[in-house]
């Protein structure tokens, strides 16, 4: 399922730094060619930081696409992932971390989804 759960992670990461900075991960080449930011070029922004927070955006560059970490997301986009990793503690902290930013986004997307933040309650 690893192979499933990487490109939604990768997609809701853009996604969330587009609601939460306001900040494009594509840009236009010369000729107007669309091109998007790799994933490790993105999570290591400081708009990442920002949005996902620092322990998060750390998790997901380390689990995703650090050579050094599980590299997830290059392992299983290139068949390089093998039976014994679909199902071990790498897998299973990264559904974990999916279901954490599904339940209980940053507050930077929820204040953006709900058209600013909460007004302050007067007294």
């Amino acid at each position: 399922m690893v192979a499933l759960l990487c490109p939604q992670i990768e997609h809701s990461v853009r996604v969330l730094l587009h609601l939460g900075a306001g900040k494009s991960t594509s840009s236009l080449d010369d000729d107007g060619i669309q091109k998007e930011y790799g994933l490790s070029a993105v999570l290591g922004w400081p708009e990442a930081e920002a949005v996902l927070g620092a322990d998060v955006a750390f998790a997901l560059r380390v689990l995703l696409v650090h050579p050094w970490g599980p590299n997830l997301r290059n392992r299983s986009a290139h068949g390089l992932i093998d039976d014994g990793a679909i199902d071990g503690p790498s897998c299973e902290y990264l559904w974990w971390l999916a279901v954490r930013l599904c339940l209980s986004p940053p507050p930077s997307v929820r204040d953006a989804r709900l058209g600013g933040p909460p007004a302050a309650a007067s007294t």
